[in-house]
C-alpha cells in the first residue's frame, strides 16, 4: 500500500471515524519536521489495528474470567473492602468511609469497580446503596483460583 494510500485508509477511512486527536497532530508533527510520514502511518496503522487488540479470544473462557476477576482485586482498597464485605455481609459506603483511610469518593470508585467486576451487588435502599458480596461469583473466583494451583509442581 504505497503511503497516500495508507494515509487515507489510517486517517480518512470508514474504518477509524473516530481518529485520535492525538494521532492527528502527530502526523502534522512528523510531515512538519520532515520525516518519513510513510514509515510512521506504518507505525500507527499497526497500533491501531494489529496490536490494539488483547487477543481475548485465544485464551479458553476460564482464563479470561479468572483474568477479569483479578483485574478487579487488583488494589489494596478493593481487597480491604472484600474483606470488611465478608465480615460484615452488607454495609452502606460510609461505614467503610469510616474503617478504611481514604475518602468516601475513593472508595465509592473502588466500590464501582468491585460492582462492574461481578464481585459486589449493590441494592438500593431509599437515599443509599448496601453492598454485599455476589457469592455465586465470588464462589466462581475461588474455583477459578483453586483450578489454577491444582496441579503445582514446583522446580
Amino acid at each position: 500500500m504505497s503511503c497516500h494510500g495508507l494515509y487515507r485508509y489510517v486517517c480518512e477511512g470508514k474504518e477509524c471515524e473516530g481518529f485520535d486527536l492525538l494521532e492527528s497532530f502527530l502526523l502534522f508533527e512528523v510531515s512538519e519536521a520532515g520525516i518519513c510520514s510513510c514509515d510512521f502511518l506504518s507505525y500507527i496503522y499497526d497500533i491501531r489495528f494489529n496490536m490494539a487488540f488483547a487477543k481475548t479470544q485465544e485464551f479458553d473462557q476460564q482464563d479470561i474470567d479468572l483474568a477479569r476477576m483479578a483485574k478487579t482485586v487488583c488494589h489494596p482498597a478493593r481487597v480491604a473492602i472484600l474483606r470488611f464485605l465478608v465480615q460484615h455481609k452488607g454495609c452502606i459506603c460510609n461505614d467503610i468511609v469510616a474503617k478504611l483511610p481514604l475518602s468516601q469518593s475513593t472508595i465509592s470508585q473502588h466500590l464501582k469497580a468491585l460492582r462492574d467486576g461481578g464481585l459486589i451487588k449493590g441494592e438500593i435502599d431509599g437515599p443509599r446503596i448496601c453492598y454485599c458480596l455476589n457469592e455465586e461469583n465470588v464462589a466462581q473466583c475461588l474455583q477459578l483460583l483453586q483450578g489454577l494451583f491444582t496441579n503445582l509442581k514446583c522446580c
